[in-house]
């Protein structure tokens, strides 16, 4: 029993003289990334899905390279729609401007099907999250948008409805 004592004191040594674990936590800020980036390109689902993770939650604590990684993929994966709402699901919020309207950008060209109906409804949930002011003013080009079914109009007008409501607190 001594010995497992002995093992687990050197490896929380070890962990506390990585740069990115500190106070008992993963900094992502200064997590490595070239694994995730890596494991973004295995065909296993739960790989994927970690990676997705590390480099959402990279990107959520501002780094760039993570962001960047992250808008390649979407553009990388464009059509598959199995890993686009895997990384969709994990996204972070961020106060990025180019990023949250990148991310709108997207949403906007991605035509609505069967297949990326699932997608598209994940990427709403995550918008509403992100930066309030661009999300309110994006969410209205929605709404006023003439290719939007009425379905989805209202959709955007519920959003808006919550984004203002969120305002008031």
């Amino acid at each position: 029993m001594a010995k497992k004592n002995i093992e687990e004191e050197e490896f929380e040594k070890l962990l506390n003289q990585t740069p990115w674990y500190k106070n008992g936590r993963i900094d992502y800020f200064y997590y490595p990334i070239n694994q995730a980036a890596k494991e973004c390109q295995s065909k296993d689902v739960r790989e994927f899905r970690n990676a997705c993770f590390l480099i959402s939650s990279m990107a959520g604590s501002g780094r760039l390279d993570a962001l960047f990684m992250l808008m390649g993929m979407f553009e990388y994966y464009k059509t598959d729609f199995q890993k686009l709402n895997i990384i969709a699901d994990n996204l972070q919020s961020s106060k990025n401007e180019k990023y949250v309207n990148f991310l709108f950008d997207v949403f906007q060209k991605t035509q609505s099907s069967n297949s990326s109906r699932v997608f598209l409804d994940i990427m709403l949930k995550k918008l509403s999250y992100f930066n309030k002011k661009i999300a309110k003013e994006r969410f209205q080009q929605l709404l006023e948008d003439k290719k939007y079914t009425y379905r989805m109009k209202n959709k955007f007008e519920n959003i808006l409805n919550e984004l203002n409501e969120i305002d008031k607190y």
